[in-house]
């Protein structure tokens, strides 16, 4: 199945705060949940994702002017925007369906399995965990990759309009849960989680966006 994969990986980097000496996408994992091989957690995420995808199929979006993120394989693209979605926007297929990856998590195998390989229908869908980890404890929900199809584009736009309208009324949740909450017709500031849109993950993938994320996760425990 043709797609287009994004991988975001244009943050701010904030929560990181320059950890190890290197942004989070770079941050040494585990090749495997069965290996103490090491590898920079972003060229994980390429070598699963060539797995599904076509050359000239994968975008990588990057800080401008950072080399690091020059990956062979893989096009890369000066990502700007308030969001993940504002930054990536020019960048979703009218002709194929867009998957948008979050760079700085790790996927499991079987995460990324279920991601990158469509089950239902063609409409929008947000892919996640609904709450605490039972594996890393990380005590709170994330989401880890969304999708859609070119049919799916305008009313995504519509729901970013109204998740930038909330934002600018001082609702400031994370704009991925926004997104998904406008989509359920859900109040944007309540973590409410419906399977229509929503593919739950509960298992080593988890966001790698603090250093104590990196710390206690089982890919790189032992590192440090």
């Amino acid at each position: 199945v043709h797609m287009r994969v994004i991988v975001a990986c244009a943050g701010s980097q904030v929560k990181w705060g320059n950890y190890l000496g290197i942004p989070s996408h770079f941050a040494p994992v585990r090749v495997s949940e069965d290996s103490e091989d090491r590898e920079p957690l972003i060229h994980r995420t390429l070598r699963q994702v060539a797995k599904y995808t076509q050359p000239g199929e994968v975008v990588l979006t990057a800080p401008a002017g950072d080399g690091r993120y020059w990956l062979g394989g893989v096009t890369v693209y000066a990502g700007v925007g308030a969001s993940e979605f504002h930054s990536t926007h020019s960048l979703w297929s009218t002709t194929e369906r867009t998957v948008l990856l979050l760079g700085d998590v790790y996927f499991s195998d079987l995460a990324m399995r279920k991601i990158l390989t469509p089950t239902v229908g063609r409409e929008y869908r947000a892919f996640g965990r609904h709450g605490a980890s039972n594996v890393t404890h990380t005590p709170y929900g994330e989401l880890f990759a969304h999708s859609w199809w070119p049919e799916n584009i305008p009313e995504i736009e519509g729901h970013m309009e109204h998740v930038d309208q909330a934002r600018a009324q001082g609702i400031l949740r994370p704009h991925g849960w926004m997104l998904l909450r406008s989509f359920q017709g859900d109040p944007l500031n309540r973590h409410i989680v419906k399977p229509r849109y929503f593919t739950e993950i509960s298992d080593w993938t988890d966001d790698i966006d603090y250093p104590e994320d990196f710390e206690r996760h089982p890919a790189t425990k032992g590192y440090t």
